[in-house]
C-alpha cells in the first residue's frame, strides 16, 4: 500500500511568527501596498525573514478605477537553499488584482508563462538562514474612496495575515464578510458570510481578522466607526512547507501540438494535477483547468512522459500532488481563446465581458453520431461574480439530445468575472455548438464509431482482457445545475469502448435517475485515460459499463 499522498491540506501542525505586519510609506488613494513576507512553517522562522533584492510595484488594475472594492492578492513562495522560487502560487479577492500581481517570468519560457511570476531574494537572506523557507506575501489593493486626504472616507486596509483552513475541495476560496469596525479601526464584529456555505468557518475568519489592522473611516475629518462588505481569502496550507525538497521535472515528456488545432495555431493553457510519486513517476493526472479542450488529452499524456525527482519530507520521498502548466503553441503571438458576454469587450477594461478560463468540448450524443443524424443547439449561461456558471438557458436546439449535450458541457467552463464599471458583475455568455458527422477529424472516434457499426463482435468484454483495466486520468461528473433545486441524490450508468490507446471513445447512456444525470457522467467519463488495454499480449478495444453516483452540493455556492 503506497504511503499517504502529501497534499496542500496536510494535517500537519504549522505556526505563524508573529511581527508580520508590514510597515507601510504614508499612501495616496487607490493605491496598490507590497507587504513584508509572512513565515509560515512548521519550525522556528529565521532571525529575519526575506527582504526583495528586486521589489515588485503592481499597478492598481486599471478597470478598478473609481471602484469602491477593498481587496488584495496574496503570493506563496517556497524558497530553496540557494535561493531560488519553487512552488509558485497567487490568489486574489478579485481577477483584477490576481492578474496585477503577477509578472512574466522569463526563466520558464514556454509554460504558461502569464501565470507564473519571479521575484529575487537578496543575497543576505541565505547568507543568514541557509535553509529552506516558506513565505506569503500580501498585497493590498485599497479604494479612492479609502483617500487619506479627504474628509470623508472609507476604511483603509493596512495590513493582513493569512487565513489558511482545511478547505473540503483543497482549493482557495473567496468569502465576503461583512466586518463591524470602531472609531480606532479595530474590528468588533464579523457576520454574513457569503456564500452560506462557508459559514463553518466564520469563527476561524473572525479570529485572524482581529489580527488585521484599519485605518478608521472619516466623517467631517473625524474618525468614526464604519461597517464594510470584505472579501478574504480562505487558503490551504501549501504542502511546500513541511518538505526537505519538492518535486523537481528533470525531464519533460513530448508535448506535441495537436493535429486538429494545427491549421488553427491558437496557443493552448492547460494545467494538470497529478501525483508524483517515490520513484518520480507521474500518477492519477487530471485537467486542473484549460482555456481550449483540444489540448487536454496531450497535455495528460505529456504529464505521464514526464519524469521527476521525487518530493522528499523529512528525510524520505513521498507522494506528492503538484500542478504542472503545460503550454502549446505555434505562433508565439499569445492568442487566447475568449468569450464576450453581452454587453462588454475587451477593449474597455472597467466593462469588459467574462474572459473564458476553462473549457470542455461537448460530447455527441452517440444515437444520432451513429445515425449520421446532423444539428446545433445554443444556450445562455449566467456567470456570477467569481466567474461560476450558476444558471443555464437554452436558446436554440434541432434536438433535445443536443441541447442536453451543450448543457453538460457550458457546467464545466469557468471565467474570469466580467468588469461593469470597475465592479465585477453578473454576465450572460452566449455559446453555440453544431454537431455535424462529417466535421470529426479524430481518428480514433471514426475508428471506433466504424468498428462499433460493422464489427462490434471484435469488442472485447473486460473479463477478456490480460489484466484488469486501469484508470490513469479522471475527471468528476459536475452534479446538475438543473438539478440543485431537488438536491437530490443521483446515478447514472454509462458504456463506452476504451480504444488500443487507453482513451475513451463513444460514450452513452445506459440508464439514469434523471437524463441530466446521465449526460453529465458521459461528459465527464469522455476524458477518462486508461492503460491501454491488451488480450494475448496485443492492443484491444474493450467495451465498459460504469456506475457514477452524485451527490448534491451546498446550493449556495451557486448563487450570485
Amino acid at each position: 500500500m503506497p504511503n499517504a499522498v502529501a497534499r496542500s491540506s496536510a494535517l500537519l501542525l504549522w505556526t505563524l511568527i508573529p511581527a508580520f505586519f508590514p510597515t507601510f510609506p504614508r499612501l495616496a488613494a487607490q493605491d496598490v501596498a507590497v507587504g513584508n513576507p509572512v513565515w509560515l512553517g512548521d519550525y522556528p522562522a529565521p532571525a529575519s525573514l526575506s527582504v526583495f533584492k528586486d521589489g515588485i510595484d503592481p499597478a492598481y488594475p486599471p478597470e478598478m478605477k473609481g471602484s469602491g472594492s477593498i481587496g488584495y492578492a496574496t503570493v506563496e513562495r517556497f524558497i530553496t537553499r540557494d535561493g531560488h522560487w519553487l512552488d509558485l502560487s497567487t490568489q486574489a479577492t478579485l481577477a483584477p488584482f490576481q492578474e496585477a500581481t503577477q509578472e512574466g517570468d522569463s526563466l520558464h519560457p514556454g509554460v504558461w508563462d502569464s501565470a507564473i511570476w519571479i521575484w529575487e531574494l537578496g543575497p543576505k537572506v541565505i547568507e543568514a538562514f541557509p535553509l529552506q523557507s516558506y513565505v506569503w506575501i500580501p498585497v493590498i489593493f485599497n479604494p479612492a474612496s479609502a483617500s487619506i486626504g479627504n474628509a470623508d472616507a472609507t476604511p483603509r486596509l493596512l495590513a493582513v495575515s493569512p487565513i489558511i483552513v482545511r478547505l473540503r475541495h483543497l482549493e482557495t476560496a473567496v468569502v465576503h464578510v461583512r466586518v463591524s469596525l470602531d472609531s480606532l479601526g479595530n474590528v468588533l464584529q464579523v457576520t454574513q458570510p457569503t456564500p452560506a456555505a462557508y459559514k463553518v468557518y466564520l469563527p476561524y475568519i473572525e479570529r485572524n481578522l482581529h489580527r488585521w489592522k484599519f485605518a478608521p473611516a472619516r466623517k467631517q475629518g473625524h474618525s468614526a466607526p464604519a461597517e464594510i462588505d470584505l472579501p478574504v481569502l480562505l487558503q490551504p496550507l501549501s504542502a511546500g512547507a513541511y518538505f526537505d525538497h519538492l518535486p523537481k521535472v528533470l525531464r519533460f515528456g513530448a508535448v506535441k501540438y495537436p493535429e486538429s488545432m494545427a491549421r488553427s495555431g491558437v496557443r493552448g493553457d492547460v494545467l494538470i494535477s497529478c501525483i508524483v510519486d517515490e520513484q518520480g513517476h507521474a500518477l492519477d493526472p487530471f485537467v486542473f483547468g484549460s482555456n481550449n479542450p483540444a489540448f487536454n488529452e496531450n497535455a495528460i499524456r505529456a504529464t505521464l512522459g514526464t519524469r521527476f525527482r521525487p518530493g522528499v519530507l523529512k528525510g524520505r520521498a513521498v507522494n506528492t500532488e503538484i500542478i504542472l502548466p503545460i503550454s502549446f503553441h505555434i505562433d508565439p503571438a499569445d492568442q487566447g481563446v475568449y468569450a464576450i458576454s453581452a454587453g462588454g469587450d475587451f477593449s474597455d477594461p472597467k466593462n469588459r465581458g467574462a474572459k473564458l478560463g476553462n473549457a470542455l468540448a461537448p460530447v455527441y450524443p452517440f444515437a444520432l453520431l451513429r445515425d449520421g443524424v446532423s444539428g446545433g443547439a445554443m444556450a445562455m449561461m449566467l456567470v456570477n461574480t467569481e466567474g461560476r456558471v450558476i444558471a443555464l438557458k437554452s436558446l436554440d436546439a434541432t434536438r433535445p439530445e443536443f441541447e442536453k449535450a451543450l448543457e453538460a458541457a457550458l457546467e464545466g467552463f469557468t471565467y474570469s468575472p466580467a468588469m461593469v464599471d470597475g465592479e465585477p458583475a453578473l454576465a450572460k455568455v452566449r455559446d453555440e455548438v453544431d454537431f455535424r458527422p462529417e466535421d470529426i477529424s479524430n481518428p480514433e472516434i471514426l475508428a471506433a464509431l466504424d468498428l462499433e457499426k460493422k464489427h462490434p463482435s471484435s469488442i472485447h468484454a473486460p473479463r477478456e482482457l490480460d489484466r484488469p483495466l486501469a484508470l490513469i486520468s479522471q475527471s468528476q461528473a459536475l452534479y446538475p445545475l438543473s438539478q440543485l433545486k431537488a438536491a437530490k441524490a443521483g446515478n447514472a450508468v454509462v458504456e463506452f469502448l476504451v480504444n488500443e490507446k487507453g482513451n475513451v471513445c463513444l460514450p452513452r447512456v445506459v440508464t439514469a435517475s434523471t437524463e441530466d444525470f446521465g449526460y453529465s457522467a458521459v461528459q465527464a467519463v469522455s476524458a477518462w485515460i486508461f492503460e491501454p488495454p491488451s488480450v494475448g499480449g496485443k492492443p484491444c478495444v474493450v467495451r465498459i459499463r460504469q456506475s457514477i453516483d452524485f451527490k448534491p452540493p451546498d446550493a449556495s455556492l451557486f448563487d450570485p
